[in-house]
C-alpha cells in the first residue's frame, strides 16, 4: 500500500514539474519511468515488460518534445499508463484538465452515433443508436449486428480500439472490451468509417460509409459505466406504524 501511495504522489508531483518548466518532456518521462519501474509493487506479479513499454512509448515522447506538442506528450503518457493494466494508476492533478480536454477531443471528439455490446455467441450488436446521427441516418437500428468495419471483421477492429479515455484504466480483458465496445463508435471529427450491418429481422445487410460528427460526447456519456437515465428508477414506501418498507 505504501508503494501505491508513493506512486500516486509521484505522478502528481511529476504533473507540476511538467508545467513549471518549458518542454522538459524527455527528462520528466525518463524520471517517471525509472521511478515506476523500481517502485510499482505489482510489476513482477503482472510480468510487466518495462523495457518493451519504454521502447514503444519513448519515441513518441521524443517526437512530442521535438515539436513541443503537449497534447501528443499527454497521449503518449496515457498509452504508458494503459500498458500497466491497473485501474489505480493514472495521470492525476488539476494541471492535466485542460490538456485532457484537448486531447480527448482530438482523439474521440467525433461520433458515428452508435455503441456496441458483445453477445454470448460472439456477435457484436448495436446497444445504442442515437437519433439523427450518421449511423441512424444510414439506417442502423438498435440491435443491428455489425458485420464489418473498414472491410475487416468487426470483432477484429473492435479489439484494436484503444481505451485511453475509458472510465478508468482497464485492469481486466473484460473491462477493456466493454470500453472498446463503447469507443469503437467514436473517432476524430471528420473521420470516415466504412461499415456493414444487418438490422434485426432483415435478411439483407447494409454497407455504407459514415463520417464522425461532433455530438458533444453524447454517445460517450450515455455509455459510461456510471450513466443512469434521468427519471424515477426505483419506487419505495415506508409503511407506518410498523416502519417496514419496500422497494
Amino acid at each position: 500500500m505504501k508503494k501505491i501511495i508513493l506512486l500516486s504522489a509521484f505522478i502528481l508531483s511529476f504533473t507540476f514539474q511538467l508545467f513549471s518548466q518549458s518542454n522538459n518532456f524527455i527528462p520528466a518521462y525518463d524520471t517517471m519511468h525509472r521511478f515506476i519501474r523500481e517502485n510499482y509493487p505489482f510489476g513482477q506479479w503482472k510480468a510487466i515488460k518495462w523495457e518493451e513499454i519504454d521502447n514503444r512509448i519513448r519515441p513518441a515522447i521524443v517526437q512530442a518534445a521535438s515539436t513541443n506538442d503537449t497534447v501528443a506528450y499527454y497521449l503518449a503518457l496515457k498509452r504508458y499508463v494503459a500498458s500497466i493494466h491497473d485501474g489505480h494508476v493514472g495521470l492525476k492533478g488539476t494541471g492535466w484538465k485542460a490538456i485532457d480536454s484537448i486531447a480527448r477531443y482530438r482523439y474521440i471528439g467525433g461520433s458515428f452515433g452508435f455503441a456496441l455490446t458483445e453477445m454470448d455467441d460472439g456477435r457484436l450488436v448495436a446497444r445504442l443508436v442515437l437519433p439523427s446521427t450518421p449511423a441512424a441516418l444510414a439506417g442502423m437500428q438498435y440491435g443491428a449486428e455489425i458485420i464489418s468495419i473498414n472491410d475487416q471483421p468487426a470483432k477484429n477492429v473492435r479489439d484494436t480500439v484503444e481505451v485511453l479515455f475509458g472510465d478508468s484504466n482497464p485492469a481486466t480483458l473484460e473491462c477493456k472490451r466493454m470500453n472498446q465496445d463503447r469507443l469503437v463508435g467514436r473517432a476524430p471529427v471528420g473521420k470516415s468509417m466504412k461499415i456493414k450491418f444487418r438490422n434485426r429481422g432483415s435478411a439483407d445487410p447494409v454497407e455504407t460509409t459514415i463520417v464522425a460528427v461532433d455530438d458533444h460526447y453524447e454517445s460517450f456519456d450515455k455509455t459510461t459505466m456510471g450513466f443512469v437515465e434521468p427519471g424515477p428508477i426505483v419506487s419505495y414506501k415506508i409503511l407506518d406504524p410498523e416502519m417496514y418498507g419496500y422497494l
